[in-house]
Order: structure tokens, then sequence, then C-alpha cells
């Protein structure tokens, strides 16, 4: 239900009012209910008159239909100008914000593109270099090019897009530089420096050779190999850089061995294979900060297991400096023992060796080790020959094996 108030205007019936004839109106949907107020004698209402929407004497229809078209007007405007309120207070942007711009990233410059590079990449101390240049802005063929080493021209010349040069010692710097005038008229400069250093390579097979033995283990039939990279390294201090401190970044062939690469990984172990082939390994070490790399590479060759025999002195041990190819006996008896050479093995006696010894082709029982054993005279004034053999093979690897075989002059004397 709600409450309109209606003033009373001249064309109203005096019939139907008293007093000032001003009216409140309670509006219902079917009817609505008026009171009255007096004009001077009180401010209260005397009566309150109910009269139906259709034939209600003293009822102005036209004004109050009119009162609630405003009024319904004046609620939606106020509606509205709420609603418009709350949209500025979320959408609009506060006049002080500031709105974030937009920055472009820092376009490359001409000398981006111009590149020296060196042959070879990483060179080493004492080592002749050629620097030349990659630059596509400009046709280098009618640019004037000018080459500095530490500050001093080389070498100025139409289309000179190289040169060669000797690099210093180790810790030594050199400073190359090219200035480019090209044909259209503008100026190029580039400048790299150089600190050479050096790396080598050594190759160590983890295969079984005698003590005393001069030379290298070979890397044989499904062994391993170690790899170990011995660098040499001067900082601008002029102080050798700890290899603990060098970045290592291995590869075999075109493989690079990731996983073995790394801070401070100065050597690799290659396991072997089956069949096995040369192999071709490289090193690139740098600095922390890669402002120093050298190079090196490596190729191991396959070798062969290989198989000797020596004889076996009392008083001095194994006689090392002669295989036993041919031996005289003047003594009633004689040690012979086998060494094996580059077998996956931590020792001769090892349990993975099998030893298999012939005499005159006929199997013989070793001594109390497989390596070794003993032969002597039954009979006075014995002589001739016999041929002794000894077969190795690695029972883990069987791949890897050996044999030897020996002629033995029995007699007292040589001639």
């Amino acid at each position: 239900m709600a409450l309109v108030y209606v003033k009373r205007s001249k064309n109203d019936d005096p019939k139907e009012n008293s007093g000032d004839g001003n009216r409140i109106f309670y509006i219902s949907h079917t009817n609505f209910e008026y009171a009255s107020r007096a004009d001077d004698r009180s401010d209260n209402y005397h009566s309150i008159h109910t009269g139906k929407t259709t034939g209600g004497k003293g009822l102005n229809r036209v004004r109050i239909s009119e009162q609630r078209k405003e009024k319904s007007m004046r609620l939606f405007l106020n509606k509205t100008s709420i609603t418009l309120s709350l949209l500025l207070l979320i959408f609009v942007v506060p006049v002080n914000a500031q709105t974030p711009q937009t920055q472009l990233p820092n376009l490359p410059t001409a000398e981006s593109f111009l590149n020296i590079k060196t042959t070879p990449k990483n060179p080493a101390p004492n080592q002749k270099v050629t620097a030349s240049l990659d630059f596509h802005l400009t046709d280098l063929k009618k640019a004037e090019i000018s080459w500095y080493l530490n500050g001093k021209l080389i070498e100025k010349r139409i289309g000179k897009t190289s040169f060669e040069f000797e690099m210093g010692k180790v810790g030594s710097i050199s400073v190359v530089s090219v200035v480019i005038d090209a044909f259209e008229g503008e100026i190029f400069q580039k400048e790299i420096v150089i600190r050479p250093a050096s790396v080598d390579l050594v190759a160590n097979a983890e295969t079984y050779t005698p003590p005393f033995y001069k030379g290298r283990s070979l890397y044989t039939q499904k062994s391993n190999v170690r790899i170990t990279a011995i660098p040499e390294f001067i900082n601008s201090a002029g102080q050798k850089v700890s290899s603990n401190n060098l970045v290592y970044k291995w590869q075999q062939g075109n493989s690079v061995l990731g996983e073995q690469s790394g801070v401070g990984r100065s050597s690799i172990t290659i396991e072997g294979q089956t069949i096995t082939r040369p192999l071709n390994i490289k090193v690139e070490v740098s600095t922390l900060d890669d402002s120093v790399k050298a190079e090196g590479t490596i190729l191991v060759q396959r070798g062969e297991t290989e198989v000797l025999v020596y004889e076996k002195n009392p008083l001095y041990g194994l006689l090392l400096a002669d295989a036993a190819n041919s031996l005289f006996i003047s003594e009633k008896e004689i040690t012979l023992e086998a060494v094996p050479y580059f077998f996956s093995v931590p020792s001769k006696n090892s349990s993975d060796i099998e030893y298999s010894w012939t005499q005159n082709g006929q199997k013989i029982e070793a001594g109390d080790e497989q390596s070794s054993i003993i032969l002597r005279q039954t009979e006075e004034n014995l002589s001739g020959n016999v041929n002794i053999g000894v077969r190795v093979m690695n029972k883990d690897n069987q791949l890897q094996t050996g044999s030897f075989g020996s002629v033995i002059t029995i007699g007292r004397t040589r001639f």
C-alpha cells in the first residue's frame, strides 16, 4: 500500500471536502483510504474514509495516477543513479594512478652482427691462428678493412677479410681488432681478446701390466679406458688456475658426454664394448667466466691382449729383460712364469684368469700358482728340446685371450 499526498485545486468539488481540502490517500490494488486534515483547528487526522476504486465520490483518480507515475519515475532514476555510481567506482581508473608503460627492447646495432672467428676456435700457446670476418650488412669485397693486433696495424687492404698471426705463451693476451670502412661510407669495428691455454689428454686402459713395466696399459676388447685432462691455465693475475676450478665438456665422437662433464670433472671413464673401435675423445676446458678456453683431442687405438713367459730366478725374481722364447737348461730345474698383458683383471693371479699349460702338446698341471710351472731333469745326461706352451683366458671376458710358446733346450752346455 502506498501513501500519496494530494493538494486540492479550484476545480475540485467543495462538497467532497471540508477544511483546506488537502488529502492523504492510502492506495491499494482494489481500493484506497484517505484522511482529511482540519485546516486551523488540529494537526491530527479527524477521520478516515474508505472508498472503492470505481465510483468513489471526491476522488481525483487522474491526479492519483499522475502521482504514482511520478513516484515510480523517481524511484527508477534513484536506482539508475546508484548503479551508475557503483560502475564508476569499479571500472574508472583514478586520475592519479600511474599507467604502466611498455618498454621496447634495445634494438641490435650493426656491430652486433659483426663477428671475428678464429681457426682453430680455441688457439693453443705459440700456435698459428687465422682470424676471419663474418659480416653480411655490406659487401666486404668493396670495403677497406684494417686489421690490428695488440693496437698495432698489421694489414690494411680492400677486401682483406682475414689475416694470420701467432699466439703468445700461456697467460699472454692477444687483442685482435678490425675496422671496416664500407663502400657506402659507414664505419664498423670489432675487437676480441684471446688468452691462450693448453690441455693435454692421457689415456690409460684399466688393464693389467706387470710391475716395473715402462709402457702404458692398452685398450683391448671390452676393457674400460680412463681419460685424464691435464690443463694449463693462467689467469689475468698471472696465477695458475686449479684444475678443480675449471669447466670440462667431454665429447666422444659427435656425442657430448653430459653426465661426465662439469666443474672439476677432469677425467672420464669410457666403458668397453664388444666391438672395439678406436676412441675419438675431445674435451673443451674453460674458466668459470668463460673468458679463457682450451681444447684437446686424443685418439685411443685398440690393442691386443698378450702373454709372455719369463724365467723366474730364485735370487733375482722374474727376469723381465727377455721373454723366454727359447731357454737352455743346465740346471736340474727351472721355473717358468706366464704374465698376461692388457687383460681386464687386477692381477695375474686373479680368479678370473685361467691358465692352460702344455708340454709337447700334452696338458700338464701347474704349480701352486697357475701362472707358473717347474721343469725338472729326471735323468742325468739328458739332452733334447721340449716345446712348452701356455694359453690364458679371461673367464669374465672370453674375448680376451692370449697364448705363448717356448722351446726349452735341455743339456749341460749351450753348444
